[in-house]
């Protein structure tokens, strides 16, 4: 209790110093992350010698952020696409990033260059790394966070807002092949002109996009990545807050229910045999056998990805099994046929590899992979000692 406590700044939001100043009474280490415009605010409020000060004598440790998480807006046609990303300045070094804050804050270049000089070696640079990234496109995958956290916005930012029917948002990927950094199409069903007349009554002299949901979806990541990656406590806004816990939520609930759904699919599609797991504790399979139902499981593995969060595995797997396969299939017997015929005229070397790619295609296509082959033909038998691999 007490240790480490994170305070990311917020763009143009400006940082409570009452409450910094609160931490460094109560924190062994108190780590604020600062982009430009924190940087200034932080002069403002205690100007450079003082600000010097609190960091020699640790009462405060300063990152600057060298990238931030961004939401960018590009017109289409008659509507609008959107971005989430890490933005990164290639050209701005962090003695660059110093001085211009310094120049905001006294427009004195002389000074501003000594400031950047002397800051440079008593703050330190911070870099979200591109798996945050990665876990950004996630979420705008994650149909049932997106939603939750999307009614959290409108709660937050607009709780005079009332929605007459269901909430229906769906985000589109977008790949036109010139945009340096992802797009997406949004869709919903929101009433944008009762949202607009809000905006005007809040002062804000803007229509309202989707790019600020998506920022704070971003910042509240980005927060939540670095209290993990200093392991202490954060100090965040309450939009933050409040879509950091559905982050959580989301992940734990998640993994409930995909361990209930391997409980079910554990006692009744597996029954009487034991689980993987159990049968190599109780060295029913060896080493080697598990090696090889891991490898014989990729197919599997990639089919059970495709399993939505919303269906049944059971169900899935029971209809994926009852499918006709197309080995039945009349036609499709005819031009295996064929294909074997011509492909015995070409010569041993081609043939070899018509044989790799009829093997691949014979599961997919004439034999009717489903993934009950894989669990009645590979892992049952061997689970039940009647098979060696």
């Amino acid at each position: 209790m007490f240790e480490k406590i994170c305070i990311v700044s917020k763009g143009q939001q400006p940082l409570n110093v009452s409450l910094l100043i609160d931490t460094m009474l109560f924190y062994s280490e108190v780590n604020v992350f600062v982009l430009k415009e924190g940087l200034v605010n932080l002069l403002r409020c205690f100007g450079p010698e003082f600000l010097a000060d609190l960091i020699n004598e640790k009462r405060l440790r300063l990152h600057i952020l060298r990238n931030h998480v961004g939401s960018t807006v590009v017109p289409k046609d008659a509507q609008k696409q959107f971005g989430l990303d890490i933005l990164t300045s290639k050209t701005v070094d962090k003695e660059e990033s110093l001085f211009r804050a310094y120049k905001e804050f006294d427009d004195n270049l002389v000074a501003a260059r000594r400031f950047a000089k002397r800051f440079s070696f008593v703050t330190s640079s911070y870099y979200y790394k591109q798996e945050l990234g990665n876990i950004l496109k996630e979420d705008l995958h994650n149909a049932n966070y997106l939603n939750k956290s999307f009614l959290e916005y409108l709660k937050q930012q607009y709780p005079m807002y009332s929605q007459t029917n269901d909430l229906i948002f769906e985000i589109e990927d977008v790949n036109d092949g010139y945009c340096p950094f992802d797009l997406y199409n949004i869709q919903s069903n929101l009433d944008i002109p009762q949202l607009n007349k809000l905006n005007e009554e809040m002062g804000i002299h803007s229509e309202f996009d989707y790019s600020s949901f998506l920022l704070s979806l971003g910042e509240a990541r980005g927060d939540n990545y670095v209290a993990a990656t200093f392991n202490g406590e954060l100090e965040t806004n309450n939009m933050s807050s409040r879509l950091i816990n559905l982050q959580l939520t989301d992940c734990l609930s998640r993994r409930q229910k995909s361990q209930e759904e391997i409980n079910l699919f554990q006692n009744h599609i597996i029954c009487k045999y034991p689980s993987l797991g159990d049968a190599y504790v109780k060295k029913v399979i060896s080493s080697r056998q598990l090696l090889l139902l891991l490898e014989e499981g990729d197919r599997f593995r990639t089919w059970l990805s495709g399993v939505s969060n919303d269906e049944s595995l059971i169900n899935k797997y029971l209809e994926e099994a009852t499918n006709k396969i197309l080995v039945d299939n009349p036609f499709i017997k005819t031009i295996r046929v064929v294909l074997c015929f011509l492909f015995g005229c070409m010569s041993n070397g081609l043939g070899l590899a018509i044989s790799a790619g009829d093997a691949f295609f014979g599961d997919r296509l004439i034999k009717g992979w489903t993934p009950n082959l894989y669990i009645d033909n590979k892992l049952k038998p061997v689970l039940g000692g009647n098979l060696l691999l």
